[in-house]
Parts: structure tokens; sequence; C-alpha cells
């Protein structure tokens, strides 16, 4: 998918083709690692593709008439009413198609209308809960709602408010347990470069899952092309993280080398080092060489 064909596809119809490609769900088995757990590195890989732009946020093809905003209007208004009846039979593709639906419109959309669209995702993330209990065909809905969370995500990263409606569902207690959703929410902050949401990313260093961890991590990394304070903040805050898990690291050892936080330690050694590498243009290996460079030459560094 080259950048001047995606260009040449006509708006709606680009912009419903990245969310399906990107954000749909999986018809064959995909191997998830923790690197590329997220499906949005695959929407952000085709966005540059197409020039680094949202596809909702680009012009409509001089050779596509742009749509009657009322015709927009109602049909998005049409697509809320699909998506509150996904809510209430706990319809998890209903959901999505709507809300794919409405990323292909939003940039028709008055903001009144995006202000329903933005309201329907919080209620989305903080309604459509997981029920343990299984079905009667054995299977259990919570995957199922990852899928039209995942999507949401998809939706809201670019946006203006998006990032406020992310930060919300990360405080929902149902989120919090669930890890995996975690990481993909937090790596859609980190694509959008929220400075705002720095707090709120660090924050997440030192979640006990490191696929969590890792997003956080790589979600600050992408601030690396703000001003000097605020990237080295951002390296102050790993650094803290890090060193907080290195004691821990080294009370556990003397019990059990192998424990839950020595094997964090290890794991997260490369998200944070690619976080910082990023952040300072420096090139060190390991939580010693770092902090060794932290706390003797950042002060002097070119920020």
């Amino acid at each position: 998918v080259g950048g001047p064909n995606m260009r040449a596809l006509p708006l709606r119809a680009s912009h419903t083709l990245l969310l399906r490609l990107t954000l749909c769900r999986p018809r064959f088995p995909v191997a998830r690692t923790p690197a590329r757990g997220s499906v949005l590195l695959c929407a952000v890989f085709v966005l540059a593709l197409s020039g680094g732009r949202s596809l909702a946020a680009q012009d409509a093809p001089a050779d596509e008439p742009a749509m009657d905003p009322r015709e927009a209007a109602d049909r998005a208004e049409a697509a809320l009413d699909r998506f509150d009846d996904g809510l209430d039979e706990r319809d998890a593709e209903r959901i999505r198609e709507a809300l794919i639906e409405l990323a292909g419109l939003w940039p028709q959309l008055p903001e009144k209308t995006h202000a329903k669209v933005y309201n329907a995702v919080r209620t989305l993330f903080s309604r459509f809960r997981p029920r343990d209990e299984i079905r009667e065909d054995g299977t259990q809905e919570g995957p199922e709602i990852r899928y039209a969370y995942e999507t949401a995500v998809g939706l809201m990263f670019d946006k203006p408010e998006g990032a406020e409606v992310l930060a919300f569902a990360l405080k929902q207690p149902h989120i919090q347990e669930w890890p995996p959703v975690q990481a993909h929410i937090l790596t859609g902050l980190g694509h959008r470069q929220a400075t705002e949401q720095l707090d709120l990313l660090a924050d997440h260093l030192e979640h006990a899952d490191q696929e969590v961890a890792a997003a956080a991590a790589r979600g600050l990394g992408r601030l690396s092309e703000q001003d000097g304070k605020l990237r080295r903040e951002a390296c102050a805050r790993i650094m803290d993280a890090w060193a907080d898990l290195a004691k821990r690291a080294e009370r556990e050892a003397r019990k059990d080398p192998d424990g839950e936080v020595n094997r964090l330690m290890r794991l997260v050694e490369s998200p944070f080092t690619e976080a910082l590498t990023a952040l300072s243009r420096q090139h060190h290996r390991g939580y010693d060489e770092w902090r060794r460079w932290f706390d003797e030459d950042a002060d002097e560094a070119a920020w």
C-alpha cells in the first residue's frame, strides 16, 4: 500500500480501509509479541505511507464531491443509534461497525456530533465490561469486547480530545485489571505524542506486566521531538522507575534470582533503552551505564 495509491482512494473508503485492515477482529491466527502487540503500530505504519497524516484529516480528492453535512450528520446519528443498540445487546461487532462508520464520517461532522462520539466512547469503556461466566458455546466475551475497545482506541488516538478519552479509559477499574487493553491504550496515547499525558504514561512504567511498562516507555520515547526540558523530564521519570525496579530486583535476588521482579527487570531493559536513546540522543547499554550517564553527564548534555 503505497503513499500515492493510498491518497488516491476516496476519503471515506481509504479511512474505512485503514480501520478494517488494522483494527478489525482477526480472521486468522496472529502472532503477538511484546514489541508488536498493538495493531496501532500497523495503523501508524500505514498512516506514514500515506503521508504521515491521519486519513480522516486529509482533504477529499477533487474528483470526490464532499458529502452534504446534513447527510453526514444523519448517517452519524444512525451509527450512534446502532452503537447504543450494540451496548444494550452486548453486541461487540455492531459496536465496532458503528465506530468504523463514525470514523469515516468524522471530517464532515460538526463539533456537537464529535462531542456525542466522545461521550459514546467513554460509555463504551465504562459500561461495556466483560462478564466472567462462560457462554453456552463454551466461550467468553472478553476477546470480543477487547476488539471493540481496540477499534475505539484507533478512532480516538488522533482526535483533538482523544487523549482525555483514553486517559478516562485507563482509570476504569476493569481496564486496570486487563493489562493487554491497558498496553493498547497507552500505545494510543504514545502515538499521539500527548505531552500533557507525560505523568499518566510515567505512572505505568513500573507496572507488573511488562507489556504495559513497555508501552508506557515507548510512549514517552515518542516525545523525542519535544523541547529539551520536557525530554529531560521524560528521561528522569524513566530512570526513576528503572532505579526503583533495580532496587527491588536486588532485594529479591537474595532469595530468588529468577523471581518476578528480576524477570521484569530483564524484559523492560530493551524498551527503556529505546526510549532513553530517542529522548537523549545518547547510546548506552543496561541500567548501570544509563544511571552513570544520567547522574554524571546529563546536566551537560545538549538537550
